[in-house]
């Protein structure tokens, strides 16, 4: 969601400005948090190739359970056979899996150090919580 700045302008019959208001409506043109939502280019393969070496886990299995469930419906829709618009905001289902695939995938990249688990947590989760700052509907900054 990106934020506007309306300007309400109310002039005379004379042609001088009465009031001036400075609205911030949210405009809905919709954006997620691409921290989580460009996971599932990591989560994904990182399933595959889990199942492949059957190294698979119930949680695997959960997430590639919800991931289909969720993402792929979408993606049918959105075919060139059946051609409805698919709004960016469908996907909003699969944010779940995302969220849970993520400790999934920082435990798969270094399973023996809980140090590393969680210095890769933080920067993912602080790349989340700045990408929410930056594109949040309504910026406190343009209230000034």
């Amino acid at each position: 969601y990106y934020v506007t700045t309306v300007t309400v302008t109310t002039t005379a019959a004379n042609g001088t400005v009465l009031t001036k208001t400075f609205l911030h409506p949210i405009d809905w043109q919709g954006i997620g948090n691409l921290v989580i939502w460009w996971s599932i280019w990591i989560i994904v393969p990182v399933i595959i190739f889990k199942a492949v070496r059957r190294q698979a886990t119930q949680l695997d299995a959960l997430l590639a359970a919800l991931i289909v469930g969720t993402y792929v419906p979408n993606l049918i829709l959105s075919s060139p056979l059946i051609r409805r618009v698919v709004y960016a905001f469908y996907f909003i289902n699969t944010d779940p899996a995302l969220v849970l695939g993520i400790p999934m995938v920082i435990t798969f990249i270094a399973p023996d150090s809980i140090k590393l688990q969680r210095v890769l947590m933080a920067l993912w989760l602080g790349a989340a919580i700045l990408f929410f700052i930056l594109f949040f509907p309504v910026h406190p900054i343009d209230f000034r």
